[in-house]
């Protein structure tokens, strides 16, 4: 019984994993015509990293998060654990919409609000997961930074564009 649960966990992790860096690989292709047009045109913060490094940023940043969400769904003794799984659904939703959001509708204010979300949402998830899985809840720390740096880098270009 066990070495079965054992395996499903690690099945669920994978899909997981693989999943999470699948629709992110799937929104960039959405959004990459607009990056090398549109988005060039724009005037942005002089702090904006080349764009190479997003996707290197954004892959790293989907295993930490896929991670943390496969603890919390297997996690057997975390309080509100519905509530936590549904807020972190309705989380990545949001996160994976902002790309077209910003880079195919051009929708520059929407695209703010919507970082301004995921910062506090991030910011509560964080909370809810650090009292059962503080390994879990730590992997939105560097993820908490990036979406802070890129609100940033979101408002100044919907302030100056």
């Amino acid at each position: 019984m066990r070495e079965s649960i054992q395996k499903n966990h690690l099945f669920l992790l994978l899909l997981f994993v693989v999943g999470f860096q699948l629709v992110g690989w799937a929104i960039s292709n959405l959004t990459m015509p607009e990056i090398g047009t549109w988005y060039e045109t724009l005037k942005r913060s002089p702090l904006t990293p080349p764009n190479q490094w997003f996707g290197i940023v954004w892959s790293i940043l989907y295993l930490l998060l896929s991670l943390s969400a496969w603890a919390v769904v297997t996690s057997k003794d975390m309080a509100f654990k519905k509530m936590i799984v549904s807020l972190f659904a309705i989380h990545m939703l949001v996160n994976w919409a902002w790309n077209p959001v910003f880079f195919n509708l051009h929708a520059l204010f929407p695209a703010f609000v919507m970082i301004l979300f995921l910062i506090f949402t991030a910011a509560m998830l964080l909370y809810l997961i650090w009292p059962a899985r503080r390994w879990a809840a730590l992997a939105f720390l560097p993820y908490l930074v990036w979406l802070t740096f890129a609100g940033h880098l979101s408002q100044f270009i919907w302030l100056n564009n």
